[in-house]
């Protein structure tokens, strides 16, 4: 049985994505040593369960659709950015979730308990709202990332998605497995 790498998701809609892209396109010839994330990456990570059994799969696929139904959908906002693990050694630069924050912490949440309940434990790591939109490899040269101008981009948060990872020599690539409404319509 091939395992696969999976993580729960939200994604803003494509038109999100790709102002947010547009925006850093114009400013990042300011640094080098960034790979920057393309349009179809862009996503807020709820929870990565790493690599598992497509029956472990199908098992997390009814753990979210169970989560979904438990929200209804909300307005986010991207604003802001920032670096992991600290603006001194950046890894990661990520555009934050600044309204709605509070409410993709309570899906994530209900998230880690249904998948809790059917056996896949819970991440120990606190969960922070944000998109990655590039990675660090080596040394960071440029102005600091934090004065990286972004616009605010308002979005609907109206569904969970379980994306498959598959790691290629260009970076990962992603499917999705199941997508899921946040709300009542999902319960009918």
């Amino acid at each position: 049985m091939s395992a696969q790498r999976v993580f729960v998701a939200v994604e803003p809609p494509l038109a999100a994505r790709e102002e947010l892209v547009h925006a850093i396109s114009a400013a990042r010839g300011q640094w080098s040593g960034i790979r920057w994330e393309t349009v179809s990456k862009l996503h807020v990570t709820l929870r990565f369960l790493g690599e598992i059994s497509e029956e472990d799969t199908a098992r997390v696929c009814e753990a979210v659709a169970r989560a979904a139904v438990r929200h209804e959908p909300f307005a986010a906002r991207l604003e802001g950015v920032g670096c992991y693990p600290s603006s001194r050694n950046p890894r990661v630069v990520w555009v934050g979730v600044t309204v709605g924050s509070e409410d993709l912490r309570l899906v994530q949440r209900t998230v880690e308990d249904e998948l809790d309940a059917d056996g896949f434990g819970r991440d120990d790591r606190p969960f922070t709202a944000h998109l990655t939109v590039g990675r660090i490899k080596g040394m960071l040269r440029g102005p600091r990332i934090e004065g990286m101008a972004v616009p605010v981009i308002d979005f609907p948060v109206a569904r969970l998605v379980l994306k498959q990872s598959t790691l290629a020599p260009g970076g990962s690539l992603y499917t999705d497995r199941g997508s899921y409404p946040l709300g009542k319509a999902r319960k009918e």
